[in-house]
């Protein structure tokens, strides 16, 4: 009932709820991304969700134009001159997510589940193929998320997601969500050479 029905439910209610919240302040970091460096405010790719399906994710634009695309496990501080002016904070704020509420509400994403891999992180995804945690709606955040974020290689993450998707429930859910805050007011999981992300 929760994973079919309840799960969703609440992804479109607070989906709803945040962009009305968040919405003067998508729009003045709008202004200042454009403002800063050339180039559009939004960031899109294309990343695999649901039984390796694609959709295009959404997030603010805090790398340059023409930046490299590369895995996290590759980013590092030959990256730093790629980042624009509010890039950085963008990132370490988890402001530059904001966007990815549009995914939400249009059916692509959940609130919690796996990370939306992109094309160059083939290993976890043929891992997660593999065992079965690719049949999960992608999420902002998840149970890899607080659990070591860009510190996990691609066997730990595939891990953390077939246990995620084994036990998915409310109070699974509300207990991540409760771990995310932390983290994120903590900024766990985030290094100088990892700030450059996957994404751009």
């Amino acid at each position: 009932m929760y994973r079919l029905y309840v799960k969703r439910s609440l992804d479109v209610l607070f989906s709803v709820l945040m962009l009305i919240a968040a919405s003067p302040l998508m729009v003045i970091i709008t202004i200042l991304i454009k403002a800063t460096s050339d180039g559009p405010a939004l960031f899109t790719q294309k990343r695999h969700g649901v039984d390796g399906s694609t959709f295009t994710l959404y997030k603010f634009r805090s790398m340059r134009q023409g930046a490299p695309i590369v895995s996290a496990q590759d980013a590092g501080k030959t990256l730093d001159s790629q980042i624009t002016a509010i890039g950085s904070f963008l990132r370490e704020s988890s402001l530059d997510e904001l966007p990815q509420l549009f995914n939400i509400l249009k059916g692509d994403r959940s609130f919690i589940g796996p990370r939306p891999l992109a094309d160059v992180d083939k290993e976890t995804l043929i891992l997660r193929a593999e065992n079965g945690s690719d049949t999960v709606k992608p999420g902002i955040t998840g149970l890899a998320q607080v659990n070591g974020r860009n510190f996990l290689n691609a066997e730990e993450k595939a891990h953390y997601d077939k246990l995620y998707a084994d036990s998915i429930s409310f109070g699974t859910d509300f207990k991540i969500v409760w771990q995310t805050f932390y983290h994120v007011i903590v900024r766990t999981g985030i290094t100088h050479e990892q700030i450059a992300r996957k994404y751009e």
